[in-house]
């Protein structure tokens, strides 16, 4: 699953002319090997922040890190970007004449709850928040993908 993101941002990467900058991190004590995400569960949250968040950015600093860390019985995925924020990418999907509605969120909700059941666990979980700076405005936004292992 690692190696499938790592080429999915490099494709988005060229297909975006540089546009903006991924980073994986992994925590030193992880062993990637040893853990087991479930497919597609995280590819679709790094679309939404390069196609919703970072692409409407006008200026070059547009950054993706995705951080992944070990912690007891799970898995912690951090997707976070400094896009234009989920508010005022709704309005500008809203704007565009097309009334989108993104699933990722839902679905992968899903999956974990899914994932719980089978590993009779409430470990899993996914949390989106909104960053901002003192002034309330939007800096980008983070979501947390928490997977059962």
């Amino acid at each position: 699953e690692l190696q499938y993101l790592r080429h999915y941002l490099s494709l988005e990467e060229m297909r975006f002319d540089g546009k903006f900058r991924a980073n994986i991190q992994l925590d030193s004590d992880l062993t990637p090997s040893m853990i087991h995400i479930p497919p597609m569960i995280i590819q679709p949250h790094l679309e939404n922040a390069i196609h919703h968040g970072l692409m409407p950015k006008m200026n070059g600093d547009a950054q993706l890190t995705i951080t992944f860390r070990e912690e007891a019985d799970v898995c912690r995925c951090i997707i976070e970007d400094n896009g234009i924020g989920r508010q005022q990418a709704a309005l500008l999907s809203n704007g565009n004449g097309k009334n989108h509605h993104s699933f990722s969120t839902r679905i992968t909700r899903e999956r974990i709850d899914i994932l719980n059941r089978k590993l009779n666990t409430t470990a899993g979980r996914i949390d989106i928040q909104d960053l901002t700076n003192e002034s309330g405005d939007a800096t980008g936004t983070r979501v947390i993908i928490v997977v059962p292992l």
